[in-house]
């Protein structure tokens, strides 16, 4: 298990936002799509294993962006994965996970399942 010092925590912040903006990057830029077994993995091992809380908002806001608008326009997750993270993942975590930018995660889920 790492341990990072409080003063080293930027620059690993920095390496995991770099790699969501290379992913957002092929996600926004080919007809990829995030399946529900990527999302399985990303939430396993950036969210529920997190080293810090930061971490876990950075991954929380990144797959909201990817939040599907409508059924004829998605960018890089389709209806059915936001589906599951609502009721597999969101609907099946710890409250500790329970923070402003999971709850936000969750409505736009919500709203993009629904209507």
């Amino acid at each position: 298990q790492a341990v990072i010092e409080i003063g080293e925590s930027a620059p690993y912040l920095n390496q995991i936002a770099s790699r969501l903006n290379f992913l957002h990057f092929l996600l926004s830029h080919s007809a990829l799509c995030l399946d529900i077994e990527h999302i399985t993995m990303l939430w396993n091992d950036a969210i529920l294993n997190s080293v810090l809380p930061q971490e876990t908002d950075s991954i929380l806001s990144w797959l909201e962006k990817f939040c599907p608008m409508s059924v004829r326009r998605h960018l890089g997750m389709d209806n059915r994965a936001a589906h599951f993270i609502l009721t597999e993942l969101i609907g099946k975590c710890s409250p500790t996970l329970y923070t402003p930018a999971l709850f936000s995660l969750a409505k736009k889920l919500f709203l993009s399942v629904n209507i």
